[in-house]
């Protein structure tokens, strides 16, 4: 993180240590006007003679120019989708069936007297009361991480809240 924030702090004064040529130089690559590459530019305002490189020996401070700003703009956001997708209400019923097939098989297993082990009620109507009121709360989560951008963890997230209850429907058919 410090690593980072010293970039950030660095990163302006560096930029502005440019010399003008080189400046002048990338302003025409961005026009979209220079047909010349920027070293043979740079070396005709004369940045390169004997020096070597793109810089000039002498720091000078000046303001960045518009083009070298456009430059550092961050990419244009991917077009928002709908909530109620595609993708979405696959991961919807996905998650539905999973939690309705565990409330079903638990309440199959609790009425041949089986105990459940890993839920603290212990009755088939609370059980399924629980399982089948993740679904909503599923459903806010996904709908929190869409309205905040998340959008890959959105689509993941049917699929993470039934995880528990496909564990559940495992471990109870390996004692069935």
């Amino acid at each position: 993180m410090a690593l980072l924030l010293m970039l950030l702090l660095l990163l302006p004064s560096a930029a502005s240590a440019l010399d003008t040529s080189f400046s002048r130089a990338t302003e025409a690559v961005v026009a979209g006007e220079a047909a010349v590459p920027l070293a043979a530019a740079a070396e005709s305002e004369g940045s390169l003679a004997g020096h070597g490189s793109l810089f000039s020996t002498s720091i000078s401070a000046q303001p960045l120019s518009a083009a070298a700003i456009s430059m550092v703009m961050p990419a244009p956001k991917p077009p928002v989708h709908r909530f109620f997708d595609r993708a979405n209400l696959i991961g919807l019923a996905v998650h539905t069936a999973i939690r309705s097939a565990d409330a079903a098989q638990t309440c199959a297993f609790i009425g041949h007297g089986v105990k459940e082990v890993w839920l603290p009620m212990k009755t088939c109507p609370a059980i399924a009361a629980y399982s089948l009121s993740m679904v909503p709360a599923q459903m806010a989560t996904s709908y929190l991480l869409h309205r905040k951008g998340y959008h890959r963890l959105e689509r993941w997230t049917p699929y993470l809240w039934a995880a528990p209850s496909a564990a559940g429907i495992a471990v109870s058919m390996r004692t069935w």
